[in-house]
């Protein structure tokens, strides 16, 4: 009788304190489906352990969104924010190493269209690594990518929240300078060859946010070639050069000395501007926004 008692009240204690494993089901990891830049299904059972970037934007986008943690390999050129440059280099955007990469063992490796190449995206199927491509054109193609990576990586509540604040400042200062007189802008990216922001680039629109008329849009293509004489033609109110082709609007001069006659020139309405603020179509395109507008209007 006694035995019997004892025998019951173990079996009630190791009911409470035991896991009921035959009356759980084991929940399955929920598959997220999205569509990539370049109209392909990619499909990721969630959560993500591991993932490659290959391009400083993206980095850029998943330290934003809270998913750093599962950051295990990044490009030689993703350099914001700081701990970027602690992650695992992986080579160069158009030169990654792929040997590295398989052997970081990504559950994912996210790739940018403009930066990267068709070859390498390629040769990751092939090995069976599941790619994911953007390929931001336009502000709102960034904020697109930002919610893309956020659903791919499980930081949704994060990705949307963050485009909500892009979008509300972008509306605040879009409304203040397209109010303003219409600088004719030129924003040049490469002085050998002279190559400007054109009317496919998120530059574009960029400018026509802050305020300007950019010069650019006359060229075929995203990011056009021009010569020096159609500049002098063209006759910019404010010239921008990017920080990484000149420290000093003195450097122009001393290129294209007939560029004296320029406007922007006579006027001193050269500046320069961060090339990683404004050439990458990530969290900071607002901040890139913000700037010209000051430059612009100045």
């Amino acid at each position: 009788m006694v035995h019997r008692y004892f025998s019951r009240i173990i079996f009630i204690i190791s009911f409470l304190f035991f896991p009921r494993f035959s009356y759980q089901h084991q929940q399955t990891p929920q598959p997220q489906i999205v569509i990539d830049d370049l109209g392909r299904t990619v499909t990721i059972v969630q959560p993500l352990k591991r993932v490659v970037s290959l391009a400083p934007n993206i980095t850029e986008i998943l330290y934003a969104v809270g998913a750093d943690s599962i950051l295990a390999g990044v490009t030689d050129y993703c350099d914001y924010p700081q701990q970027a440059k602690q992650k695992p280099h992986m080579g160069g955007m158009i030169n990654p190493n792929i040997e590295t990469i398989v052997g970081a063992s990504p559950d994912l490796v996210l790739m940018s269209v403009e930066g990267n190449s068709r070859l390498d995206y390629e040769k990751l199927e092939k090995l069976s690594i599941p790619v994911f491509a953007t390929n931001p054109r336009t502000v709102e193609g960034v904020l697109k990518s930002i919610l893309d990576i956020g659903k791919l990586t499980g930081t949704s509540p994060a990705a949307e929240h963050l485009v909500a604040e892009l979008r509300s400042q972008r509306d605040s200062i879009s409304k203040i300078y397209k109010q303003r007189q219409h600088p004719r802008v030129l924003v040049i990216f490469s002085i050998t060859p002279l190559m400007v922001a054109g009317n496919g680039s998120f530059v574009n629109e960029l400018i026509t946010d802050a305020g300007g008329m950019n010069l650019g849009a006359v060229g075929k293509g995203s990011y056009p070639l021009f010569s020096r004489e159609e500049i002098l033609r063209l006759q910019p109110d404010e010239i921008i050069l990017t920080s990484d082709i000149a420290f000093s609007p003195d450097q122009l001069i001393q290129q294209f000395p007939e560029w004296r006659t320029l406007h922007a020139i006579q006027r001193n309405t050269v500046s320069i501007i961060d090339a990683s603020l404004i050439s990458r179509p990530g969290p900071r395109v607002i901040k890139a926004l913000a700037q010209l507008a000051q430059i612009i209007h100045k």
